[in-house]
């Protein structure tokens, strides 16, 4: 279920960058995921895409090239290490 909103998106030389706000005066369950940031419990970002164009890598894998991003969550656990909460203001 939705818990707040992304405010921007933008890709840089480091790779995604977002910011978003917790719903927390109008969602329950945005307070509580809020409180679980401020502690720790929760820091990863699930990115949700659809790849629109890529290229087969020597070796093995992909190079996408192109994508539309469909859904960023907050996890516990990213499947991508460097994709993480850098910080969180106070509700």
């Amino acid at each position: 279920d939705p818990i707040g909103v992304w405010d921007s998106i933008t890709e840089d030389g480091v790779g995604l960058q977002v910011k978003g706000r917790l719903l927390v005066d109008q969602v329950a369950r945005a307070r509580e995921v809020h409180a679980l940031v401020k502690a720790g419990a929760v820091s990863g970002l699930s990115i949700g895409f659809r790849t629109k164009a890529s290229e087969p890598r020597r070796g093995g894998g992909r190079t996408i090239k192109s994508l539309e991003l469909v859904e960023i969550s907050l996890v516990v656990i990213p499947a991508h290490p460097g994709a993480r909460v850098t910080s969180a203001k106070s509700a």
